[in-house]
């Protein structure tokens, strides 16, 4: 099983045959020894192929045909991984707004009801006080006309 470093060095050299170590470490941002110990494992399970270039003593490498398969189970993977990722993402986002939703909504229709809540408080407050007034006047006559009757008339 190769890294992701090794298969970067697969689509480098895929996409540039004939590369050295020292162009393939151009591209892939890191040292010629380094790229020329990663060959090492690329070539020995046959990914890369060793040609010569110009000069008999320059190194050049090719992407074989495992190499090109190696490269396009890589990327069928790192799709299907991409999209396993995003579903899962995805469910967990929308039950998480779900439930925001549910959250906001209950408040507005909690504060709704203490709203409503207070302003029948203060109805009920009200019509409670009217009846109280009303009939403490009606207690006044009747008491005025209690005295009356009693024979008990008050100063004027």
């Amino acid at each position: 099983m190769l890294n992701k470093f090794e298969y970067e060095i697969l689509k480098v050299i895929q996409d540039h045959p004939g590369l050295n170590p020292e162009s393939i470490s151009k591209y892939c941002d890191q040292p010629a020894n380094i790229i020329d110990s990663r060959m090492t494992s690329l070539i020995r399970n046959l990914y890369v192929e060793i040609g010569c270039g110009m000069d008999m003593y320059d190194e050049t490498y090719r992407i074989t045909a495992e190499g090109l398969q190696a490269l396009a189970d890589y990327k069928a993977h790192k799709r299907g991984i991409f999209w396993f990722l995003f579903e899962d993402r995805f469910w967990k986002a929308a039950t998480l707004s779900i439930s925001i939703a549910a959250l906001i909504v209950s408040y507005l229709a909690y504060s709704k009801s203490q709203a409503t809540e207070q302003y029948v408080k203060i109805e009920i407050i009200r019509e409670s006080q009217a009846p109280i007034i009303g009939s403490q006047s009606q207690n006044v006559s009747d008491s005025r006309n209690s005295f009356e009757k009693n024979g008990i008339q008050q100063k004027k």
